[in-house]
């Protein structure tokens, strides 16, 4: 109930770090990224994750018992 977020968040996030989907993950640093333009030629995880944040969302949260 602590979180908002539920465990297939953590294990979607787990399995895309190596399908080389979202420029979020390529790269060494943020410098790296900036250099190959990987905003304008990749989604970002972050993207998708907003977009389905009910597939994500933890049912069970209450911000009250934080």
């Amino acid at each position: 109930m602590h979180f908002e977020y539920n465990q297939e968040l953590l294990l979607f996030i787990a399995e895309e770090v190596y399908s080389n989907r979202y420029g979020t993950f390529l790269g060494n640093c943020e410098r790296e990224r900036e250099n190959f333009m990987l905003s304008q030629q990749s989604e970002s995880i972050f993207t998708y994750i907003l977009l389905e944040r009910a597939r994500f969302y933890n049912k069970f949260y209450s911000p009250e018992n934080t």
